[in-house]
């Protein structure tokens, strides 16, 4: 064993013990004793996106005898050549096993000749150490002790290759291996090396600690293990005799400049010297074929590695060395050619015409080309630049762009005569060319945007006739952006030409909309520039009335042309502009003048804008887009102007013609009018409180609630009615119950229902039922507006809260679902006792909801039918906890009477003479005033007559029974129906406690002592408007479950056949029925048509019978 190849393997980084022993197994063979030493890691580099990890266990023993491994070659390219790629590092196998071998080969400069051991060498072998060295995924600390002997390993083998041969692959890869800036050595750059400094000789050495760098420890260790391993002298015994390229030597210098400030300069310098004097040697011999090669930019990196080393090793080197390295950088920079020179050359031998004949399609060829004509440019003739335009004529796009770069690059030196020539040519093809060669034309343009002369050509381009509005308005952008950047005299100059465009009606809605344009973007870039543009246009011109006169001028000639056939999208302003473009572009002009402008906008000009927009020639869209645009600039118009829109317009305005925008067009004016007159209050943006009834306009609203032909516009009428009779009025005018304010709204409505009762006995159309069904609608919104707040028991209650209506089936959600039956003119205070008394709660602590709808407490007293509860839906049950503060109960507050009951708006109504005459003759109407008279009917208290004549039933033996029940079973079905209502209220109410049961039988005596009822009900008429009823009543079954169901048993859905009705379980119960109460029954089973009767015929007299 000796002492240099123990001293090698310690330098290398090895341990003096292990060095030994595998000296002494490889009899003092140094490779091969690196290559023992490194078989002992077993280790796994698998990275990829995924960054998954393997783990391989197994321990073989390389046969050295054996050829190259031509599986395990096949198995690392199907690893690293995959997307998450993996490298497996194994003792005798993967990587490791495929060096080795090589470097057996590679000793007998036998790669060559191995197929397999070649293709691994050359192309799998640099991608996989890349991939180690480069990757920032390969980041685990246990596997960097892998990678650094799998690159050792390589190095031996790559010494054994440059002893043979400089491989440019090879140096490619040294090179990375020696960069400090690569991934491997700049996650490990504060390790330390470990050597011996008195054995063997160092060609690395890491900085010292006082200069507080980073070690870079094993990057040194790899500089000692090539250099251990006779790397530099082999380097160097192919630089001699003959000296190799420059190219080569670049390849060849790369990896010590890099590394340059961690080696030994006494040890490496000599070494070095010779390597740079032979570079400076080659690179002053270099010929014309030299500078031709494509790889003439290595020589640049040969001296920046020349320029590194010499810095590197200052003290070594004569800093005379260094000289001649920045000399021979520059040195073809001390005589260059004349350009003047180059330029007639290549216009005189017309080099660009030539060059431009073929690849024009190649963007790397054009770019090229550009540099030339960049060049070239000032001395193109007008011959030349036509010669250029035509190889684009016809051609591919991606060829037009490109050749349009070219005159681009070109065109920046152009004189203003060329500039002139060009800009013919482009108008010429302007016409010629269609839509979308005119989109290139004008990207061609916005290329040579920084020359004065462009701004000017694209604004007279824009100005030929034919053009498209997509291909004006990318023209109009593409001058907005050269204007941008202009003087503001430049910006000036075009608002006026967007002047006279607008005064000469030839260029309207363009002009308007660029005007529009430039004055926003001053504004935005220079709020004192743009202020000045307008003051002076508001100075000269008077800008609002260039803008009124233009929209009234153009829309009253385009509306004459037309007449009626006009519609918003009619291309008939410059063939190209619809009449909607016209005016949008007109209005929003108009906002921006007056948003920054300190006048307001004068009378005349309001006058004559909406007295263009709004007349019977101009289209619907117009007149909506006027009215918002008035709604929006309400600000802009002094009080006056707004009083006389407001009078003189607005008032005036037919309700059957008003839209949705004029409608609240009208209610801006409205609240401000009447704001400014100290009638109504704002406090926010959208709210206010009417201080006083005596609105200015509140007739004109009950006009457009009662006749406007749209039901949105009828619709948001009323509700906006009744915001401002009731729910929008002050604090002060709702105290003491306002029973004056319901007293005259419930009079106003009572009077229109006379007046309309009277109309239709002379005449029926559907505009009076439309109205009358109007009048209704409101009278009842605001009876149930005004009530619904209201809560405790009802002295006097409505109609349609005192019988039961159709059965409505839904489920409360509590800890489990629960299917429940009520009817829908139950009261949601019955819906949330139940649900306390499932919840074994007080009925304060529940909270109900459906769906977003929150019932809440203050509602108890509404009717279901009037909430968000409908058939099938659910109702989520939250029980909160009690409150301990001392407040009333929910069953004390329910049940207090409410105060000034009298007071309330049904029952005022209600007082009213003639009232339910008036009612009773429009239910007959038909649809739709007929179910707006049950929904009203059913909010007021029930008719007091008929609640006398029932009252009188209820006598015990009154002599005049068959005459009161003549008179409630007879007239019209509407009348019937109401009665029977009645009647079901009287035998079956609603609150089942109030039940007295000798009542009802004074009742059943009265009706049938001495009176046919079965014959008062099937008479023929009775049956006849029977069966128009739209929607069944279930007063019968009601009656009939109300009186004889038994109390323990739950309520029967209202959903059985005659059959399930009598011939049930419970049959025997309802056999013991008197004859009395037979008779009742079957006479309201027989009168009233129903789906819920299915067996045999409705008039099912034969079950009847056997009771």
């Amino acid at each position: 064993m000796g002492d240099q190849e123990l001293s090698q393997l310690l330098n290398m980084g090895f341990g003096y013990e292990e060095s030994t022993a595998a000296l002494e197994s490889c009899k003092n063979n140094v490779a091969e004793a690196v290559a023992y030493l490194t078989e002992k890691a077993v280790a796994v580099v698998p990275y990829g996106p995924d960054n998954k990890k393997e783990t391989a266990m197994e321990i073989e023993t390389f046969d050295e005898t054996e050829e190259f491994p031509k599986q395990v070659l096949m198995n690392i390219k199907g690893r690293i050549y995959s997307e998450n790629w993996s490298m497996t590092y194994v003792e005798g196998d993967g990587i490791l096993k495929c060096i080795k071998s090589a470097i057996k080969l590679a000793e007998n400069d036998s790669i060559q000749s191995n197929e397999d051991c070649k293709k691994f060498v050359f192309e799998v072998l640099p991608v996989a150490l890349n991939k180690l060295l480069t990757n920032t995924t390969v980041h685990d600390s246990e596997l960097q002790d892998a990678i650094l002997n799998i690159t050792t390993t390589y190095l031996t083998l790559a010494v054994t290759q440059l002893r043979h041969r400089l491989e440019v692959s090879t140096l490619k890869l040294l090179s990375t291996i020696m960069d400090p800036r690569c991934e491997f050595n700049f996650r490990n750059r504060s390790k330390r090396t470990k050597h011996n400094s008195s054995q063997g000789v160092l060609y690395g050495q890491c900085p010292s600690r006082t200069t507080f760098r980073d070690p870079y420890g094993w990057l040194v260790t790899l500089i000692n293990a090539f250099g251990a391993a006779g790397g530099f002298q082999a380097i160097l015994s192919h630089v001699v005799d003959p000296p190799p390229s420059p190219f080569l030597l670049a390849h060849i210098l790369a990896p010590w400049g890099k590394c340059i400030e961690y080696v030994i300069p006494d040890t490496i310098a000599p070494i070095l010297k010779q390597l740079m004097k032979t570079s400076i040697e080659v690179i002053r011999d270099m010929g014309c074929e030299d500078y031709k090669s494509k790889e003439i930019g290595l020589v640049c990196d040969l001296i920046l590695s020349m320029k590194y080393i010499c810095t590197g090793c200052g003290q070594q080197f004569n800093m005379s060395t260094l000289r001649i390295v920045e000399e021979t950088r520059d040195m073809n920079m001390k005589h260059p050619i004349d350009s003047e020179q180059v330029l007639t050359w290549l216009t005189k031998e017309r080099i660009l015409g030539t060059a431009l004949e073929n690849n024009l399609h190649q963007t790397q060829y054009t770019a090229k080309l550009m540099k030339i004509a960049d060049f070239m440019g000032s001395k193109l003739t007008a011959d030349d630049i036509e010669q250029f335009w035509r190889l684009q004529e016809g051609r591919q796009p991606i060829v037009v762009e490109n050749v349009h770069n070219i005159i681009s690059a070109a065109a920046i030196h152009f004189s203003e005569e060329q500039a002139k020539h060009l800009f013919n040519i482009v108008s010429k093809s302007w016409v010629r060319e269609d839509s979308k060669g005119r989109q290139r034309l004008l990207t061609l343009l916005g290329k040579l945007g920084k020359l004065p002369w462009v701004i000017e050509q694209v604004w007279a381009l824009l100005h030929i006739k034919g053009l498209g509005v997509d291909e004006v308005e990318q023209g109009l952008t593409l001058h907005l952006n050269l204007l941008i950047s202009s003087q503001d005299d430049v910006k000036k100059r075009y608002v006026m030409k967007c002047v006279d465009d607008i005064t000469g009606r030839v260029w309207v809605v363009p002009a308007m909309k660029y005007l529009h344009r430039v004055l926003d973007s001053c504004l935005q870039s220079s709020t004192k520039l743009g202020r000045n543009i307008l003051k002076e246009l508001q100075n000269n011109i008077v800008a609002v009335r260039l803008i009124t006169d233009s929209l009234v001028s153009n829309y009253k000639r385009v509306t004459d042309r037309y007449n009626d056939r006009i519609h918003g999208e009619t291309k008939c302003i410059n063939s190209h502009y619809s009449l909607t473009d016209c005016v949008t572009t007109h209005l929003k002009m108009l906002k921006l003048v007056l948003e920054h402008c300190s006048d307001y906008l004068q009378w005349q000009y309001v006058e004559a804008i909406w007295d263009c927009l709004s007349s019977t020639k101009a289209a619907l869209v117009h007149y909506d887009e006027c009215c918002n645009w008035f709604r929006s600039a309400i600000s802009d118009l002094d009080p006056s102007t707004q009083s006389k829109l407001f009078e003189q317009r607005l008032l005036l305005t037919q309700p059957d013609s008003l839209r949705p925008p004029a409608f609240k067009c009208f209610q801006v004016y409205f609240e401000s009018i009447n704001t400014r007159q100290g009638k109504i209050k704002r406090w926010g943006s959208e709210s206010f409180n009417v201080e006083n009834l005596d609105l200015f306009g509140l007739p004109f609203v009950w006009r457009v609630a009662l006749g406007a032909r749209e039901e949105s516009v009828s619709k948001a009428a009323t509700s906006y009615l009744l915001k401002v009779s009731y729910s929008a009025l002050s604090p002060k005018l709702k105290k003491d119950g306002c029973a004056a304010l319901h007293r005259n709204f419930t009079s106003h409505c009572q009077r229109l229902l006379q007046e309309y009762a009277e109309t239709v006995n002379k005449t029926v159309c559907y505009e009076t039922l439309k109205r009358t069904a109007n009048v209704v609608n409101i009278t009842t919104d605001y009876i149930v507006l005004a009530e619904g707040s209201h809560r405790g028991t009802r002295l006097v209650q409505p109609h349609g809260s005192t019988y039961l209506g159709p059965l409505l089936s839904f489920t409360l959600d509590m800890e489990s679902p629960i299917k429940v039956y009520f009817h829908k003119n139950h009261r949601v205070s019955a819906v949330r006792l139940h649900a306390a008394k499932l919840s074994k709660s007080s009925p304060e602590c529940v909270e109900m909801r459906v769906g977003e709808d929150v019932l809440m407490t203050c509602h108890d007293n509404k009717l279901l039918h009037l909430t968000a509860v409908v058939e099938g839906c659910t109702v989520k049950v939250k029980v909160l906890p009690s409150s301990s503060s001392p407040i009333k109960s929910w069953t004390e507050e329910l049940n207090t009477p409410v105060k000034f009951e009298e007071q309330l708006p049904g029952v005022l109504l209600n007082t009213l003479p003639s009232v339910h005459v008036s009612l009773q003759t429009l239910s007959t109407l038909g649809s739709p005033v007929t179910e707006s008279v049950q929904r009203l009917l059913n909010q007021l208290p029930t008719n007091p007559v008929i609640q006398e004549q029932l009252e009188a039933l209820e006598t015990p033996n009154i002599p005049n029974a068959p005459q009161i029940l003549d008179k409630l079973l007879s007239g019209p079905v509407t009348r019937l129906v109401y009665n029977l209502q009645a009647l079901s209220a009287k035998i079956i109410p609603v609150e089942r406690e109030y039940t007295d049961r000798q009542v009802l039988h004074h009742l059943f005596n009265n009706l049938t002592r001495e009176s046919d009822v079965t014959g008062l009900l099937l008479q023929n008429d009775v049956l006849d408007g029977a069966k128009a009823v739209s929607k069944p009543q279930y007063c019968a079954l009601d009656l009939f479950y109300g009186v004889f169901r038994a109390e323990e048993r739950p309520r029967r859905p209202s959903n059985m056949t005659l059959d399930e009705l009598f011939l049930d379980e419970h049959r025997e119960e309802y056999l013991g029925v008197g004859a009395l109460v037979v008779s009742i029954l079957r006479g309201l089973l027989c009168g009233i048509t129903s789906p819920l009767f299915k067996h045999n015929s409705p008039l099912n007299i034969t079950y009847m019978k056997k009771l």
